[in-house]
């Protein structure tokens, strides 16, 4: 097994070499992924609806070094010339972490606003919609009020998440309701 020195962030940065360093945080499970709130970021659905879309898009599209310190002071208040200067190691852990956070994240809002489309929306071309990311619902959230997006993007996760749920919920409930009220020809209550 080889040893590696517990080095910073920066001097990581620095090394010409990275290949033994790059290997052990790729595959070392207990040691460079186990993650820990190094930086006591708490509970990430008590930060702002922005932040949680941003980093989303970003663990889904492949998050670069430059863009994890960004979200690392953002998220800690310390300057990035700051938090180079910790260890590799715990750089590390803290990333696992924010995984760990957006993953559980991403299966509450697959449990809660997830939809399954009907045929008649996949043949519509429902699917054009993705090329949206996030903006959907935020605009969802602004009322399709754009000049509202910046706010609604600080508004806490946990609140927009709630009224996203509810506005999810009151939808199918309006559709069932029509639907019993006016049925399709051919269909029986």
């Amino acid at each position: 097994m080889i040893e590696l020195d517990d080095i910073t962030l920066k001097e990581y940065f620095e090394l010409e070499d990275k290949e033994a360093y790059d290997f052990a945080i790729k595959y070392s499970k207990e040691l460079y992924n186990s993650p820990i709130d190094i930086f006591n970021a708490g509970d990430f659905t008590e930060m702002e609806f922005g932040l949680i879309k941003d980093l989303q898009y970003d663990f889904e599209n492949g998050l670069t070094w430059m863009k994890l310190l960004e979200y690392i002071s953002q998220i800690s208040g310390k300057d990035i010339k700051q938090i180079v200067q910790f260890r590799l190691l715990s750089i590390c852990r803290f990333r696992n972490y924010l995984t760990d956070e957006i993953k559980r994240i991403n299966e509450i809002e697959i449990k809660l606003l997830g939809h399954d489309p009907s045929p008649e929306e996949v043949q519509a071309g429902i699917s054009e919609f993705n090329k949206f990311g996030s903006y959907g619902q935020i605009r969802k959230l602004a009322m399709d009020d754009v000049t509202k997006i910046k706010e609604v993007k600080k508004i806490k996760y946990s609140t927009c998440l709630m009224e996203l749920y509810y506005q999810k919920t009151a939808n199918e409930f309006q559709e069932a309701y029509y639907n019993i009220k006016y049925p399709k020809p051919n269909s029986q209550r």
